[in-house]
């Protein structure tokens, strides 16, 4: 058996409208976290609980989020939807979807607001956090540190966002690994940094280190960008997301191959609360796909654990323990949207 490795698993606990609307806005959903919580529990998974503003504020809502996270042991975090997490005095476009896109006084608003609304529907404020979207990055870890958050999870390394008026995090680090704000003027010695926990991205056949040269050699031939869509589209190199939601579980577990031979240390399964109701994201359609779906988790976490030895810890916990056993420092994101 491989050595030993973190499982972590997120939900984003959010509003039933799948795509940005800044009213009318429900959270039926969430009603239906109890149906998962058995199986949760027969899997030993802990799970950290992002949940935004609209979850928080839906009538009802934090006690059967408050149920879960004491049933399973799990962490309740932060999750910002910029387009609805008030104040909006910005104009609603594709770009301030993304919190990194907004100017640092209206994200340390949101944030406040956020922090509010988990204080009065949970009794305390979280110290993790992830970006609706994953629009995070520099622009945003200042705000978050000045908030008191800790934790991030809103990278998404391998992963290129630019074309959503989003970051690039093609280059960023698979490891847990301190994220640094960007610098200005009036730092004193390095600017702040927060402790990333990234998501799980890898590849399906090829170590990531030897990927990264490969990359940068077909870029540098102009013919890179066509070359990798091709590589993609027949499979013999897949991108892959460790979400049970829009992945096979053959695909999953190549991915998570890879990726913990590259030196990870953990894998990191993530997907949304409303994928639990039908009709409520483009991933489960209907009742079949959302069994399905469940399906897909039960049996990655089940067959990961065949091969590698598992604890099950929630993001904070990750984060303190893999930089206290290795400090990875983070290359800069590529330059994010305008």
């Amino acid at each position: 058996m491989a050595p030993a490795a973190l499982l972590i698993c997120s939900i984003d606990v959010e509003e039933d409208n799948w795509l940005p609307q800044r009213s009318a806005c429900t959270a039926e959903n969430v009603r239906r976290l109890p149906t998962l919580v058995p199986l949760l529990k027969d899997l030993g998974v802990r799970p950290t609980f992002f949940v935004s503003h609209a979850a928080a504020r839906h009538p009802g809502a934090p006690g059967f989020i408050e149920r879960a996270i004491e049933e399973t042991g799990g962490e309740l975090a932060a999750h910002l939807h910029p387009w609805n997490t008030p104040p909006s005095p910005e104009r609603a476009t594709p770009s301030t979807t993304m919190m990194c896109n907004l100017p640092p006084e209206l994200q340390r608003a949101k944030l406040g607001s956020l922090l509010d609304a988990h204080e009065s529907a949970f009794g305390r404020r979280p110290t993790t956090f992830r970006a609706g979207r994953l629009g995070g990055g520099p622009r945003v870890v200042r705000q978050l540190v000045d908030a008191g958050f800790t934790v991030d999870s809103s990278v998404a390394p391998l992963t290129d966002l630019s074309d959503e008026a989003g970051p690039s995090f093609m280059d960023s680090p698979v490891q847990a690994h301190r994220l640094a704000a960007e610098p200005t003027a009036d730092d004193v010695g390095e600017p702040p940094s927060i402790v990333e926990v990234p998501l799980s991205v890898s590849l399906t056949r090829m170590p990531l280190e030897r990927w990264r040269a490969v990359r940068q050699d077909l870029l540098s031939t102009g013919r890179g960008q066509a070359v990798l869509r091709a590589m993609s589209a027949t499979r013999m190199l897949r991108r892959v997301a460790l979400s049970p939601e829009v992945e096979s579980t053959g695909d999953m577990l190549r991915a998570a191959h890879v990726l913990l031979a590259s030196g990870a240390g953990y894998v990191h399964l993530t997907w949304h609360s409303p994928t639990l109701v039908p009709g409520l994201t483009p991933f489960t359609r209907t009742l079949p796909d959302v069994r399905r779906f469940l399906r897909t988790l039960e049996s990655v976490i089940e067959r990961l654990r065949t091969r590698h030895e598992l604890e099950s810890v929630t993001v904070g916990e990750a984060a303190s323990r893999l930089l206290g056993a290795r400090e990875v420092v983070a290359p800069p994101v590529a330059a994010l949207a305008t």
